[in-house]
């Protein structure tokens, strides 16, 4: 059994949407300087509750690269929860590939994943977090 207790975890929670509209089977990843991150996986109503892994919920406090993406998955089989569609190959992410290559069935702007503007500064304070996306990137921050 892990012991998180000295990791000082901030419960995270909140919504995502595009243009006011909800985005379901989004991942939000909260990115630590060393590549580590905590995620979420949005709802049909584009909620989502920040994990630290699959068994603890948190986030650790700092500065945070946030992205958020509707193809880029942070547990198995895919943020639909079945994998691959039937006659649709899965695609391993290259990491030689251009990032400026949107990625295929992408439904959130380069902006918020591949070229994040997304940051945060995580503390005890933050709670709920809500991302309204706009299509012309000019969200920066949660509200």
């Amino acid at each position: 059994q892990a012991d998180y207790s000295k990791l000082g975890l901030v419960e995270v929670a909140g919504t995502i949407s595009l243009d006011d509209q909800p985005v379901p089977q989004a991942a939000i990843f909260f990115y630590n300087e060393d590549g580590t991150y905590s995620y979420g996986i949005t709802d049909a109503s584009g909620h989502y509750v920040a994990m630290l892994n699959s068994d603890k919920s948190g986030v650790i406090p700092g500065e945070k690269k946030i992205e958020i993406s509707t193809v880029h998955s942070p547990v198995p089989g895919g943020l639909s929860g079945g994998g691959a569609e039937a006659g649709e190959e899965e695609l391993e992410e290259d990491p030689d590939a251009p990032a400026k290559k949107k990625r295929k069935g992408e439904k959130i702007p380069a902006c918020y994943n591949t070229k994040t503007i997304l940051k945060a500064n995580i503390s005890s304070s933050d709670r709920g977090m809500d991302f309204n996306l706009k299509s012309d990137c000019s969200t920066t921050e949660a509200s």
